[in-house]
């Protein structure tokens, strides 16, 4: 459960962020393409960088699959969260 913690708050967090300091419409681009790139990013790493003595089916397609697009969905849904919010003060 906690790896759902570590994959989802840091997503969320980037997503409240680009909607207080990115002002253009494709920022909510930018809030769903950094968490998903991020768990590639980190997918990748572990599965080529990091020596590992048994082999074993990979896996890593699936959880990119899976938690990269939980990373974008929890980034985007933070990012009209907080911009919904943020522009019904303004007006």
């Amino acid at each position: 459960m906690s790896i759902w913690l570590i994959l989802l708050v840091p997503s969320a967090v980037f997503g409240f962020l680009c909607a207080f300091f990115i002002k253009k419409k494709w920022a909510v681009f930018v809030a769903g393409l950094v968490p998903w790139f991020s768990v590639l990013a980190v997918l990748l790493y572990s599965v080529y960088v990091i020596p590992f003595e048994e082999m074993d089916a990979s896996m890593w397609p699936v959880a990119q699959f899976f938690g990269g697009n939980a990373a974008a969905f929890s980034g985007v849904m933070s990012y009209v969260f907080v911009n919904y919010f943020v522009n019904r003060e303004r007006d």
